[in-house]
Parts: structure tokens; sequence; C-alpha cells
């Protein structure tokens, strides 16, 4: 009614009395809705039995699918374009390191080792490992970064990831596009790390993880675990007060072999090995050449007979012998090959080692204060030993040189 009235107040006064007139109307006709609307009295026995029936159950939901409820939310809360990966979706894969469950995040890139694949550090929207800011609880975070297997030690920004185990973390979000209450410096975007707390999980909670992984090459076994335990107490004094500790490690022995090149030249043929019919390659051979004659030493029991039967120490290496060397194969194709420089047999063998451990402290005195202490302490150690051969060619003779780092 206040309402009408005000604005009967804007309108001549000739027109007062029938807008008051109707609202009184309006007013009467409501009334008598609501009593035709009003229920008869029920008994109290009647009215027990249907409060029972419409009595609803609280269902909590955990599990992957409280997770993507969780991923969503904080989706649809932000403003910028985010994604979040939660604790649940982090334990349904077997992720080692935090860097392989950001990897299944859509825009992420995870730049893996040489050896066994595990994720280092990652990339957003196709930039490098350092134009990506990484945040712990929110806090800017840097380490000392030891690179791939291979040993090369990078001194950018980029933060390794291999020694964060995800076991150890609630969430992890990547922030694609800049917010106001983020740290800058992320050019190609933002990571957000948030470590568990108590009262994620309300009461005592625990939880333990013990895997082993065997390698054939290697012969021997490795192992990874973790264990967290953490509880809470609510008391009308204190308030809500919890505790949380968590320790995760992994062993990983390795061992591979494989065959590497320092890069890739073809053979510049020689005018005894081609001809101008043959439309050799005019690209040259760089500071590699084809050798003249059969070098002496070939390991020729180890090729096919037709081979052996051409490859005479000391015989020309002229036209004739490339084509019956290569059946099939034309001058042109033979000169158009590629073959490796310095090619050589390489070997990586040793022990891979990481602890983390975490302590967590949080209290909550009322619903309009969360005070809270996060500690973390991750290391890891990697011991390798890199064999490698080289073999090459200086003026039609072999030479080697063998390295040991």
């Amino acid at each position: 009614m206040s309402k009408t009235l005000e604005g009967a107040a804007r309108r001549p006064m000739g027109l007062g009395g029938e807008v008051f007139v109707t609202t009184v109307l309006a007013g009467l006709i409501a009334s008598a809705y609501a009593h035709a609307a009003e229920p008869a009295p029920v008994p109290a026995a009647a009215a027990e039995a249907d409060k029972e029936k419409t009595t609803v159950q609280t269902v909590n939901v955990t599990g992957f699918r409280s997770s993507l409820a969780l991923s969503a939310n904080a989706k649809r809360d932000n403003v910028g374009l985010s994604d979040t990966v939660f604790a649940e979706d982090m334990g349904k894969f077997p992720d080692p390191n935090i860097a392989d469950a950001l990897g299944r995040i859509p825009g992420v890139k995870v730049t893996r080792a040489e050896i066994d694949g595990e994720g280092l550090n990652i990339s957003i929207r196709g930039m490098g490992p350092a134009f990506t800011r990484v945040l712990l609880n929110g806090a800017p975070m840097a380490s000392a970064s030891a690179g791939s297997w291979g040993g090369n030690i990078s001194a950018n920004r980029e933060v390794d990831m291999d020694f964060l185990p995800s076991e150890l973390f609630r969430s992890a979000s990547v922030y694609k596009s800049q917010r106001a209450d983020l740290i800058e410096g992320g050019i190609a975007g933002t990571v957000d790390m948030r470590s568990a707390r108590p009262f994620d999980k309300s009461g005592f909670r625990s939880a333990f993880t013990l895997s082993g992984n065997y390698r054939e090459q290697d012969g021997q076994w490795g192992s990874t675990g973790s264990g967290l335990v953490s509880n809470t107490w609510t008391s009308n004094r204190f308030g809500k007060v919890g505790i949380l500790g968590g320790v995760a490690f992994g062993d990983t022995k390795y061992k591979t072999e494989g065959f590497q090149t320092v890069d890739m030249r073809n053979f510049q043929l020689k005018s005894f090995q081609a001809t101008a019919a043959d439309l050799p390659n005019s690209t040259g051979g760089g500071s590699q050449s084809t050798p003249d004659t059969v070098p002496s030493g070939l390991a020729l029991a180890s090729l096919p007979a037709y081979a052996q039967a051409l490859l005479i120490p000391g015989k020309q290496i002229d036209r004739t012998m490339l084509l019956g060397l290569n059946p099939g194969a034309t001058i042109q194709q033979i000169d158009n090959a590629l073959m490796g420089r310095l090619g050589r047999h390489l070997l990586y063998e040793g022990e891979r080692k990481r602890s983390s451990e975490i302590i967590s402290l949080q209290w909550q005195p009322n619903d309009k204060l969360d005070l809270y202490m996060d500690t973390l302490f991750a290391q890891k150690r990697n011991a390798m030993i890199y064999e490698a051969m080289n073999a090459g060619t200086r003026a039609n003779t072999i030479s080697a040189n063998q390295s040991f780092q």
C-alpha cells in the first residue's frame, strides 16, 4: 500500500481518492484469498506424522563427483580464465608430482624429463616455463632449477615441480589471465598451489600411499609413498583448532641406453661417385664427406652377405659400389640421405631421491576470523653417471673419444 500511495502523491489531488479506493479493494481481495487459502486446523498427532514424512536428509557428497563440483564452482566464481584441479582429481591418476597433475588442464604444457618422462615444469599458452609465475599458498615461490636429466642447469625463473608431491596439496589453480588480487609477473599465466590444511576435512583424518616400480634395464626396485594425518577440535571457548602433518618420499633407480648424434648431414658424394646426370645434391655435406676407399677393421660379419662381398678393404668406393650397397636406390636418393655426424652410444644410470614434509596449523576463533600457518620443506637429489663414445672420421682415419660425466 505504501508504494501505491507514494505514486498517488505525484498525481493531481483530484485522483487521490480513486487511487486510495483501488488500494483498499486490492487489500480486501488479497485478504479474502488469504482466508480462503488458510487450511483447516490439523490435529497434533497428524501434524507430527506429516513432519516426519517431510524430513529432509542431508547428504554430503565426497570423492570425484565432489571434486568436479568444486572445480566448476571455482571456475564459475572467477572473473578471468582459470582452471583448478583438486586433491580428488590428483588421487584418481598416478601423478607423481604437481606438474603432472597440472598437465591435464587445457592450455598447459609439461616439460618432461628425458629418461622416464616425469613432469619437470610447465608452460602456459605456448610460452616457456620462465614466463609462468608460480605461487605457493598465494606467496611467490622460487627454486634453483636443476634442469632435465642431461644436466642442463637453468638460471631462468622457471620452478621445478618434480620434488613437490601431489599428495600434500589440496588444489592447484592455473590463471591464464591477470587478476587484481594476483601477484604480477606471470606474462603467460600464474599457478597457485594450495597445500593441505586441517579444516579441509573435519575430525580425525589419515591417508597413506605406498607403491613400487621395477625397471627391467636396471634390474632394481624403486619406491614411492606418502602419509597424511590431521585432526580438528571444537570448543565453546577457543573455537575450532586443527593440526596437520604429512610426509612424502620417492626413490627411483634408472638406467637407459641409446644412440645419439650431434647433427644430421648428407654424404657429399665426389665426382667418381656421382655424375651430372644423377642430379647430385648441391647443398654440400659441410665438414663431413664419404671416404674414398673402404677402411680396414670393419665388422663385416654383422653385415649382409651381399655387402661383405663388396666391402673389400682398400677398394675405391665408386658409383657401382654405392648402387650395390643400396639395392633399389638411385644415386640421387643416396646423395640426399642423411647420416648422423659423430654418432655415439650413450648410457644414463643413477638414482634419484626426493623427500617432502608439511606441517599446517589452523585456528578459527569465530566465523569471521581464520588464522593458519603453513610450512613446506622439499628437496631432491640426483646422482647420475653419463657415458658416451664418440666415433668419427678425420682424413679417412677412424678416431674415438670416450667421455664420462
